[in-house]
Protein backbone atom coordinates (compact mmCIF):
# COMPACT_ATOMS: atom_id res chain seq x y z
CA UNK A 1 0.00 0.00 0.00
CA UNK A 2 1.23 3.49 -0.79
CA UNK A 3 1.86 5.85 2.10
CA UNK A 4 0.33 9.26 2.64
CA UNK A 5 3.77 10.77 2.02
CA UNK A 6 3.74 9.27 -1.48
CA UNK A 7 0.46 11.01 -2.26
CA UNK A 8 1.63 14.32 -0.81
CA UNK A 9 4.76 14.11 -2.99
CA UNK A 10 2.58 13.35 -6.04
CA UNK A 11 0.35 16.29 -5.12
CA UNK A 12 3.28 18.69 -4.81
CA UNK A 13 4.65 17.58 -8.18
CA UNK A 14 1.27 17.86 -9.86
CA UNK A 15 0.41 21.20 -8.22
CA UNK A 16 3.72 22.71 -9.39
CA UNK A 17 2.97 21.47 -12.92
CA UNK A 18 -0.61 22.76 -12.72
CA UNK A 19 0.50 26.21 -11.58
CA UNK A 20 3.19 26.42 -14.27
CA UNK A 21 0.77 25.44 -17.05
CA UNK A 22 -2.21 27.44 -15.76
CA UNK A 23 -0.73 30.53 -14.15
CA UNK A 24 -3.85 32.59 -14.90
CA UNK A 25 -6.34 29.87 -14.02
CA UNK A 26 -8.72 29.66 -11.10
CA UNK A 27 -6.86 28.71 -7.93
CA UNK A 28 -10.07 27.22 -6.50
CA UNK A 29 -9.58 24.08 -8.62
CA UNK A 30 -6.19 23.54 -7.04
CA UNK A 31 -7.64 24.05 -3.55
CA UNK A 32 -10.35 21.44 -4.19
CA UNK A 33 -7.72 19.04 -5.49
CA UNK A 34 -5.49 19.81 -2.50
CA UNK A 35 -8.27 18.89 -0.06
CA UNK A 36 -8.91 15.60 -1.86
CA UNK A 37 -5.22 14.68 -1.75
CA UNK A 38 -5.04 15.59 1.95
CA UNK A 39 -8.03 13.35 2.74
CA UNK A 40 -6.58 10.54 0.64
CA UNK A 41 -3.21 10.87 2.35
CA UNK A 42 -4.80 10.62 5.79
CA UNK A 43 -6.80 7.59 4.67
CA UNK A 44 -3.64 5.97 3.26
CA UNK A 45 -1.84 6.44 6.57
CA UNK A 46 -4.81 4.89 8.39
CA UNK A 47 -4.78 1.91 6.01
CA UNK A 48 -8.05 2.93 4.33
CA UNK A 49 -6.57 3.77 0.92
CA UNK A 50 -8.53 1.07 -0.90
CA UNK A 51 -11.84 2.55 0.23
CA UNK A 52 -10.90 6.15 -0.49
CA UNK A 53 -9.77 6.25 -4.13
CA UNK A 54 -10.14 9.13 -6.52
CA UNK A 55 -13.23 8.45 -8.58
CA UNK A 56 -11.74 9.94 -11.76
CA UNK A 57 -8.28 10.72 -13.17
CA UNK A 58 -6.57 13.86 -11.87
CA UNK A 59 -7.18 15.78 -15.09
CA UNK A 60 -10.92 15.07 -14.72
CA UNK A 61 -10.78 16.06 -11.03
CA UNK A 62 -9.48 19.48 -11.99
CA UNK A 63 -11.63 19.76 -15.11
CA UNK A 64 -8.64 20.12 -17.38
CA UNK A 65 -7.22 18.09 -20.21
CA UNK A 66 -4.42 19.80 -22.06
CA UNK A 67 -6.03 23.17 -21.41
CA UNK A 68 -9.47 22.18 -22.72
CA UNK A 69 -12.66 21.85 -20.71
CA UNK A 70 -14.31 18.46 -20.85
CA UNK A 71 -17.96 17.60 -20.43
CA UNK A 72 -18.93 15.79 -17.26
CA UNK A 73 -19.77 12.09 -17.47
CA UNK A 74 -23.53 11.88 -17.12
CA UNK A 75 -26.00 9.02 -17.20
CA UNK A 76 -28.04 9.25 -20.40
CA UNK A 77 -29.54 6.23 -22.15
CA UNK A 78 -29.19 8.06 -25.49
CA UNK A 79 -25.41 7.79 -25.06
CA UNK A 80 -25.45 3.98 -25.05
CA UNK A 81 -24.07 2.92 -28.42
CA UNK A 82 -25.84 0.27 -30.49
CA UNK A 83 -23.01 -2.19 -29.77
CA UNK A 84 -23.15 -1.61 -26.01
CA UNK A 85 -20.29 0.85 -25.55
CA UNK A 86 -21.09 3.91 -23.43
CA UNK A 87 -20.35 7.05 -25.45
CA UNK A 88 -20.94 9.22 -22.39
CA UNK A 89 -17.55 8.18 -20.98
CA UNK A 90 -15.61 8.32 -24.25
CA UNK A 91 -12.83 10.94 -24.37
CA UNK A 92 -13.77 11.97 -27.90
CA UNK A 93 -17.38 12.58 -26.83
CA UNK A 94 -16.31 14.40 -23.66
CA UNK A 95 -14.03 16.68 -25.70
CA UNK A 96 -16.81 17.47 -28.23
CA UNK A 97 -14.97 15.64 -31.04
CA UNK A 98 -17.74 13.07 -31.56
CA UNK A 99 -21.52 13.37 -31.18
CA UNK A 100 -21.90 9.80 -29.93
CA UNK A 101 -23.06 6.73 -31.81
CA UNK A 102 -26.73 7.60 -32.24
CA UNK A 103 -26.02 11.06 -33.67
CA UNK A 104 -22.94 10.15 -35.70
CA UNK A 105 -23.96 10.47 -39.34
CA UNK A 106 -20.39 9.81 -40.52
CA UNK A 107 -20.43 6.24 -39.18
CA UNK A 108 -22.06 4.77 -42.29
CA UNK A 109 -19.35 2.08 -42.20
CA UNK A 110 -20.81 0.65 -38.98
CA UNK A 111 -22.93 -2.40 -39.81
CA UNK A 112 -24.28 -2.56 -36.24
CA UNK A 113 -25.60 0.99 -36.46
CA UNK A 114 -27.24 0.23 -39.84
CA UNK A 115 -28.85 -2.98 -38.55
CA UNK A 116 -30.18 -1.37 -35.37
CA UNK A 117 -31.57 1.57 -37.34
CA UNK A 118 -33.29 -0.77 -39.83
CA UNK A 119 -34.85 -2.80 -37.01
CA UNK A 120 -35.47 0.23 -34.76
CA UNK A 121 -33.45 -1.23 -31.87
CA UNK A 122 -31.83 1.11 -29.32
CA UNK A 123 -29.02 -1.49 -29.01
CA UNK A 124 -28.14 -5.07 -29.92
CA UNK A 125 -29.59 -6.12 -26.57
CA UNK A 126 -33.06 -5.84 -28.16
CA UNK A 127 -32.26 -8.15 -31.06
CA UNK A 128 -34.62 -11.14 -31.12
CA UNK A 129 -32.66 -13.02 -33.80
CA UNK A 130 -29.49 -13.63 -31.74
CA UNK A 131 -29.53 -14.29 -28.00
CA UNK A 132 -25.71 -14.21 -27.99
CA UNK A 133 -24.39 -11.15 -29.86
CA UNK A 134 -21.20 -13.02 -30.79
CA UNK A 135 -23.29 -15.25 -33.09
CA UNK A 136 -24.16 -12.20 -35.21
CA UNK A 137 -21.71 -11.59 -38.07
CA UNK A 138 -22.43 -7.85 -37.99
CA UNK A 139 -21.60 -7.63 -34.28
CA UNK A 140 -18.68 -10.06 -34.27
CA UNK A 141 -16.74 -9.04 -37.37
CA UNK A 142 -13.02 -8.58 -38.05
CA UNK A 143 -12.96 -4.87 -37.10
CA UNK A 144 -14.76 -5.51 -33.82
CA UNK A 145 -12.21 -8.18 -32.94
CA UNK A 146 -9.34 -5.76 -33.58
CA UNK A 147 -11.11 -3.03 -31.60
CA UNK A 148 -11.77 -5.43 -28.73
CA UNK A 149 -8.15 -6.61 -28.68
CA UNK A 150 -6.60 -3.14 -28.77
CA UNK A 151 -8.91 -1.60 -26.17
CA UNK A 152 -9.47 -4.79 -24.12
CA UNK A 153 -13.17 -4.18 -24.64
CA UNK A 154 -15.83 -6.83 -24.14
CA UNK A 155 -18.86 -5.53 -26.04
CA UNK A 156 -20.72 -8.84 -25.65
CA UNK A 157 -20.49 -8.38 -21.86
CA UNK A 158 -21.84 -4.84 -22.35
CA UNK A 159 -24.85 -6.22 -24.25
CA UNK A 160 -25.44 -8.85 -21.55
CA UNK A 161 -25.29 -6.12 -18.89
CA UNK A 162 -27.88 -4.07 -20.83
CA UNK A 163 -30.14 -7.15 -20.91
CA UNK A 164 -29.71 -7.55 -17.13
CA UNK A 165 -30.16 -3.93 -16.10
CA UNK A 166 -32.20 -2.36 -18.92
CA UNK A 167 -30.67 0.48 -20.92
CA UNK A 168 -31.32 3.40 -18.51
CA UNK A 169 -29.83 1.56 -15.52
CA UNK A 170 -26.91 0.46 -17.68
CA UNK A 171 -26.21 4.10 -18.58
CA UNK A 172 -26.26 5.00 -14.87
CA UNK A 173 -23.93 2.09 -14.05
CA UNK A 174 -21.41 2.99 -16.77
CA UNK A 175 -21.50 6.72 -15.91
CA UNK A 176 -21.01 6.02 -12.22
CA UNK A 177 -18.05 3.73 -12.98
CA UNK A 178 -16.67 6.13 -15.61
CA UNK A 179 -16.46 3.28 -18.13
CA UNK A 180 -16.79 3.34 -21.89
CA UNK A 181 -16.76 -0.44 -22.05
CA UNK A 182 -16.65 -3.45 -19.80
CA UNK A 183 -13.09 -4.74 -19.94
CA UNK A 184 -12.06 -8.28 -20.82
Amino acid sequence: MLSGTYWIDKYQTFSAYFLAKNADSDKNSLQVFSEKVRKYSLAAEDGLARTCRFSQPLSRQLGILRGAEMKDIIADHQLVAYCGLYCGACKRYLNDKCPGCHDNEKATWCKIQSCCNENQYPSCADCSEYSNPNDCKKFNNFMSKIFGFIFQSNRAACIQKIKELEIASYAEYMAKQGLQSIKR
